[in-house]
């Protein structure tokens, strides 16, 4: 009942991320007219799919459904959403747009570290961050959907022997085809025209 329902539309250049657009309807609002305003804003950005967080359950899917749009649930938290978008933020692959309540609510966030060692990200008692976990989910979302370089693709693959990536074992099971091949063929009465 206190919190805002948000919108945010982003996309990717190379390996940057742009916030394109940033929407919200402050508390008190009718859920279903909100949802039929994001999803008109939605289609005229061409989207037709929304990730959205697990508030609402069936009905947020019912509702979107009926304007046209399909959902996914975030899998993560907005905490984890956050603690993903920082490095994004510090090697300034983020291009936000200028909103002072989104820049404001990014700025009252806390980091804590919890028992155990792991860290949470969230607000502080009676304030808001609807805004930024939108921004940030749209940012971390599209990140991870880019096409991932060599270099970044090597850092998260086991190291075994030689198989370095998937493309080392392809070439090497290439190069043992066309060798057995070759023997085959070397050493049988074919005549080659």
């Amino acid at each position: 009942r206190q919190d805002s329902m948000t919108l945010a539309i982003g996309h990717m250049e190379g390996d940057k991320v742009f916030l394109d657009k940033i929407e919200e309807a402050k508390s008190p609002f009718d859920p279903a007219k909100v949802v039929e305003e994001f999803a008109g804003i939605m289609k005229m950005f061409g989207i037709r799919e929304v990730v959205t967080d697990r508030f609402g359950g069936v009905w947020v899917e019912a509702v979107f459904a009926k304007n046209g749009i399909r959902t996914t649930m975030s899998e993560i938290s907005a905490s984890d959403i956050y603690l993903e978008f920082l490095p994004l933020v510090t090697m300034g692959k983020v291009e936000l747009l200028k909103n002072e309540r989104l820049l404001l609510q990014f700025q009252m966030l806390e980091r804590r570290t919890q028992p155990g060692g792991l860290d949470k990200v969230n607000h502080p008692d009676g304030s808001h961050e609807d805004m930024a976990n939108s921004a940030a989910g749209v940012c971390v979302f599209l990140n991870r959907d880019r096409p991932k370089t060599m270099a970044e693709m090597e850092k998260y693959l086991p190291i075994k022997g030689e198989h370095r990536s998937p493309y080392h074992a392809a070439d090497k099971q290439r190069q043992s085809a066309e060798e057995e091949l070759r023997k085959f063929i070397g050493g049988s009465r074919i005549i080659r025209q």
